[in-house]
C-alpha cells in the first residue's frame, strides 16, 4: 500500500490511515445497500452490489493510492470485526467505544491487568 503516486506496492502493512479508509467505505457501501433494498423497485440490483461489494471497496482504495485486493478488504475488516465483537464483549459497548477512541480510558478503568493486556493486544 502507497500514498505516494507512482510508487504503489501491494504489502500487507495496514497503517491507521489505510484501516479508516476501509472503513468508512465499507460503511458507505453498507449505506448505499440499505437504501436500495428500502426501495422495493430497485431491491434486485442488491444482489450484485453485495457480490461487488470488496471489489468496489478495493478499487476506491486503489484510486487513493493504496494496493490492496478485494480479498485484502475483506479479511481486514473481518478481523477488525472479531476484534470489535470481542471488546463488546469484554467491557461493554459504552465502554468498548471509549476505550478505541482514547487508549488512557483503559487503564483508568477498574479491570484486571491481564485483561489489560488482553485488549492491548487489539
Amino acid at each position: 500500500m502507497c500514498k505516494e503516486k507512482g510508487t504503489c506496492v501491494a504489502t500487507d502493512k495496514w497503517t491507521h490511515e489505510i484501516v479508516e479508509l476501509l472503513i468508512t467505505d465499507v460503511s458507505y457501501v453498507e449505506e448505499d445497500a440499505l437504501s436500495i433494498t428500502n426501495n422495493s423497485e430497485r431491491r434486485k440490483h442488491f444482489i450484485p452490489l453485495v457480490k461487488g461489494k470488496w471489489r468496489a471497496i478495493s478499487n476506491t482504495m486503489v484510486e487513493r493510492g493504496y494496493i490492496v485486493s478485494p480479498q485484502q478488504c475483506e479479511d481486514k475488516f473481518n478481523i477488525l470485526n472479531k476484534k470489535h465483537k470481542r471488546l463488546n464483549e469484554m467491557l461493554g459497548r459504552k465502554n468498548a467505544c471509549e476505550v478505541v477512541e482514547n487508549h488512557v480510558v483503559m487503564e483508568r478503568m477498574n479491570i484486571s491487568n491481564e485483561m489489560k493486556g488482553e485488549l492491548r493486544r487489539f
